[in-house]
């Protein structure tokens, strides 16, 4: 009986209009990269609780091809990427490796869109940490 009362109670909380239950979305981030080496995208969550795909994986991109990728979050939710040149992180897009730099136009919210088609192009120079590099 009390089973039975819970389910009810659930339901009738996700079915009603207005409720402030998050709502589940996708964002497809586009990529292409211009750079000669295999580069590593993470992506970061604005509350730095969660990482897609995780926090010991990264989504690689080894070609110029455009690479889509499209994420599950809760609508509204404000997602950054992080891109890097595989063995050297200081080689880095966006946020880069493991959301350790600041960036000031690689978040998007999550609303069922999609992003512009992010650049990556090729460093020509070692990069010190004070570069951040964005390229749409």
């Amino acid at each position: 009986m009390l089973k039975k009362l819970i389910t009810i109670a659930l339901a009738a909380l996700f079915l009603t209009p207005g409720c402030n239950i998050a709502q589940s979305q996708t964002l497809t981030w586009k990529f292409q990269s211009f750079d000669n080496k295999a580069l590593d995208i993470q992506f970061y969550a604005d509350d730095h609780k969660h990482m897609r795909p995780d926090h010991r994986a990264a989504y690689s991109i080894e070609d110029r091809s455009m690479h889509n990728y499209t994420l599950s979050c809760a609508a509204g939710e404000k997602i950054c990427y992080g891109a890097w040149v595989r063995g050297n992180a200081s080689a880095f897009w966006g946020k880069g490796s493991n959301d350790k730099q600041r960036c000031s136009d690689c978040c998007y919210a999550c609303n069922g869109g999609t992003t512009p088609t992010h650049k990556l192009n090729a460093h020509s120079t070692p990069l010190d940490e004070s570069h951040v590099f964005h390229f749409y």
